[in-house]
């Protein structure tokens, strides 16, 4: 079964996930590896180091099994998402029913941010 693996910041709307305690293979810590992954991502080019670690202990890292739902547009929390890993799709419901898919969200794909300014996602 797939799995995504997301982080959410400022806070997440879910119940932390399975987290490994320990270092890593590499012998890093979860922390160091939050870190490591906000400075990949080009949305937080600009921050410093200090400012990656204050972000990454604020956030959760949460994996969901394919095909659950995380967010919808009734959700009012201000999150932003940050795809670690996997695919998400983005969609609406037809009128007649039908799922409408309006995007695929791959690997470092920050989403989310619209409906923190009001315009839903």
């Amino acid at each position: 079964m797939a799995r995504t693996s997301l982080g959410a910041w400022p806070r997440t709307l879910f119940p932390p996930g399975k987290q490994s305690p320990g270092n890593d293979a590499n012998g890093r810590t979860a922390m160091d590896n939050k870190v490591a992954f906000l400075r990949e991502n080009r949305i937080f080019a600009g921050l410093s180091d200090a400012e990656r670690w204050w972000l990454a202990n604020s956030t959760t890292i949460v994996t969901y099994d394919s095909g659950r739902f995380f967010y919808t547009p009734k959700d009012k929390d201000e999150v932003i998402f940050i795809l670690k890993r996997g695919r998400v799709n983005l969609f609406r419901i037809a009128p007649d029913g039908r799922k409408l898919v309006t995007a695929q969200l791959q690997h470092g794909t920050v989403f989310g941010e619209m409906a923190m300014f009001g315009q839903g996602m």
